[in-house]
């Protein structure tokens, strides 16, 4: 069976309803936050204390000083590739804690 331009499945509504009532920002906001492992890795993950963002500022507390320091430095290279992951510009900028 082919679908026609009129046929939409449930993940089509569920983004619908999610523009519609102005929580797909929040929804994308969670996908980089469920992304972050995956992008960024095991180790870095397991140092990874919690994420939040903030206004376009994905804000990482970390338990390693060490780490904070060498993630500063590729900063603009994670926000390229968590934004790429969930297929949108959700993160302006990185702020390490």
């Amino acid at each position: 069976m082919s679908r026609t331009k009129n046929d939409t499945t449930l993940g089509d509504a569920i983004l619908r309803f999610l523009k519609n009532n102005k929580l797909y920002g929040r929804y994308l906001e969670e996908e980089v936050r469920a992304s972050w492992p995956e992008v960024m890795g095991v180790a870095i993950a397991r140092h990874t204390k919690d994420l939040y963002m903030d206004h376009g500022v994905l804000i990482v507390k970390l338990d390693s000083a060490v780490l904070r320091s060498e993630l500063e430095m590729g900063k603009e290279l994670i926000v390229r590739r968590l934004n790429e992951r969930v297929g949108n510009q959700v993160i302006n900028t990185l702020k390490f804690q």
